[in-house]
């Protein structure tokens, strides 16, 4: 019997937004816009809020990416096929942090980010 997307999708929903409901922290990702020195001000901006939860980084991940002990990682379900790109700001757990990078799953089912602190 086949494995569908749909399968991942509904098993990530379950649990990011059921099983670890308890862990999820508001996630909002700014990104995109026209910077405007004279005025110092950001227009045309995306934004997008999801519940995402903290999540482990292997050592293979930080040899491949270049991470600091201090970055962290948050995965969210996917609910559209943007991925968020490097380089765009992210308020998550009270802080401000920067996307290092992001990582969507084949099934389209999550989006793993990997964040910095500015």
């Amino acid at each position: 019997m086949a494995t569908h997307p749909s399968e991942f999708q509904d098993l990530a929903d379950e649990l990011i937004n059921d099983e670890f409901a308890e862990f999820r922290k508001t996630l909002t990702l700014t990104y995109g816009g026209t910077y405007n020195p004279a005025t110092e001000t950001t227009t045309g901006q995306t934004t997008a809020t999801y519940q995402a939860i903290p999540a482990a980084i292997d050592f293979k991940e930080y040899q491949s990416l270049g991470l600091e002990i201090t970055d962290i990682s948050a995965v969210y379900t996917r609910t559209a096929d943007q991925i968020p790109p490097v380089g765009a700001k992210v308020a998550f757990d009270g802080r401000n942090w920067r996307v290092l990078s992001a990582i969507g799953d084949t099934a389209g089912a999550t989006v793993k980010l990997f964040l910095r602190a500015i």
